[in-house]
């Protein structure tokens, strides 16, 4: 029996071995770390194998998600603002706050406005589902002390939080940090109902489809091939055409035109923003959505109408120190 068990042990060991003579020279490059990593047979597998035991113990197996109720996965930095630890001072609101309102004069004196749209912490609003030490505490965050003070100054926002918080179904994926379709469709019609008063459709009626999805949290536990996630969206047939190359919505600069009005609106955005996109693209004449850095004044050259600046709540911190 013991005989056995060590020729098991040494076949396990034997394993990588192939992988680690196909790797050649790699061992001699700077890179070789990687190239381990590569060889080692079964790598993924035992990842997975991992992260699935460690689970059964109530963990994620990544030290960046926290794995909640019913396996509704979170990131984990945004557990503690859940719990009321806000990390936003006053000081820091303020700040933000005059940051957006002098943003707001400097495009009101060019015939545009601001609107201002935070996508909430999926921890804030998927709160039934948080780990049983991360209850969720009704306090005011920093998120609504900012939106007060804009309601105060003038500026417009869209109070997304308040909105998703009402939905009856869920409104963000359970293994991925951002609003599902749902949530990006109640979203889409706040904001189109803060721009110029123009023709646009609501979606409300529109046929579903399932998709299958690699949430960006299972990602983070699951390096190679983890369980999908399975969702519904809306069926929103192209009207739109894409002015230059358009590869993902992740690139840095999408130009979009359509026929359903004249509308013209510039978005600085980040990842959130890529479920609005088909809505959006379909139902404002020129939009232009942008990384922050990517910013031109030649865009001001064909006019704007308004500014949507959308930001993930657990990075508003960023708004601090400047021009946004």
């Amino acid at each position: 029996m013991k005989k056995g068990f060590v020729i098991l042990c040494l076949l396990l060991l034997l394993l990588p071995l192939p992988g680690m003579l196909r790797a050649g020279g790699a061992w001699l490059r700077s890179d070789r770390d990687q190239a381990v990593a590569d060889a080692v047979g079964f790598r993924g597998a035992i990842t997975a194998l991992h992260a699935d035991l460690l689970r059964l113990v109530g963990m994620s197996g990544s030290d960046q998600v926290a794995l909640g109720k019913k396996g509704v996965l979170y990131l984990r930095e945004t557990l503690a603002e859940a719990a009321g630890a806000d990390a936003l001072t006053e000081a820091d609101i303020d700040a933000i706050a005059q940051t957006l309102k002098a943003w707001d004069d400097a495009l009101r004196a060019r015939g545009a406005y601001l609107i201002f749209l935070c996508a909430p912490n999926k921890a804030n609003i998927r709160t039934d589902e948080l780990p049983f030490y991360a209850s969720h505490h009704a306090t005011e965050s920093g998120l609504e002390k900012l939106q007060q003070r804009l309601r105060a100054s003038g500026v417009r926002y869209i109070d997304a939080k308040a909105i998703l918080a009402k939905a009856d179904q869920p409104v963000y994926h359970r293994t991925d940090t951002h609003w599902n379709d749902e949530g990006a469709a109640l979203v889409y019609r706040a904001l189109m109902a803060a721009l110029p008063d123009a023709a646009w459709q609501d979606y409300s009626d529109a046929a579903q489809e399932e998709i299958s999805l690699l949430g960006d949290l299972t990602e983070l536990i699951y390096p190679e091939n983890g369980p999908r996630e399975q969702a519904t969206q809306r069926v929103i047939p192209r009207t739109y055409r894409v002015k230059g190359t358009m590869r993902t919505t992740m690139d840095l600069r999408i130009e979009t035109a359509c026929d359903q009005n004249d509308l013209r609106v510039i978005m600085l955005r980040d990842s959130f923003a890529n479920a609005l996109f088909p809505y959006l693209a379909n139902n404002i004449g020129s939009l232009r959505m942008i990384r922050a850095a990517q910013w031109q004044d030649a865009y001001w050259q064909q006019g704007t109408d308004a500014v949507i600046l959308e930001i993930a709540e657990r990075n508003l911190s960023s708004l601090l120190g400047g021009d946004p």
